[in-house]
């Protein structure tokens, strides 16, 4: 039996969407009080669909994409994440901090894959 990594990834990426809608629109509920934060959690959901959308496409659309934008969105879904986490317990999130570290990130896998063509430096990336 074999295992399709692609179907699985795209399965993920349905699932995460779905539950993604699920919380957007259940942000708009009269009752919700934390409705900005489920909100923030519902949108990086969607993103992380979008991401595993790409992943799974690696094989058929350019590296840029699959590889490069798919980690960019991974990045900021987390970050989404970070930030609703923060919102609801009313913590500082460090915005700066996360934007550098997403865009130092992307630029240095744009440069290694794309530019260069060294794989290997993804692990460290």
């Amino acid at each position: 039996m074999n295992f399709d990594i692609a179907s699985s990834l795209l399965s993920v990426g349905a699932l995460t969407t779905v539950m993604g809608l699920w919380m957007v629109a259940a942000s708009y509920s009269r009752d919700e009080a934390n409705a900005e934060e489920l909100r923030i959690w519902g949108v990086s959901c969607l993103v992380f669909g979008m991401t595993y959308s790409l992943l799974a496409a690696r094989d058929s659309i350019p590296l840029i994409w699959s590889l490069v934008i798919g980690n960019l969105l991974f990045a900021l879904a987390f970050a989404g994440f970070g930030l609703a986490i923060a919102k609801l317990y009313k913590r500082r999130f460090p915005h700066r901090i996360v934007l550098f570290s997403i865009l130092g990130s992307t630029a240095a896998l744009y440069v290694a894959e794309i530019v260069y063509g060294v794989s290997s430096w993804r692990v460290v990336i």
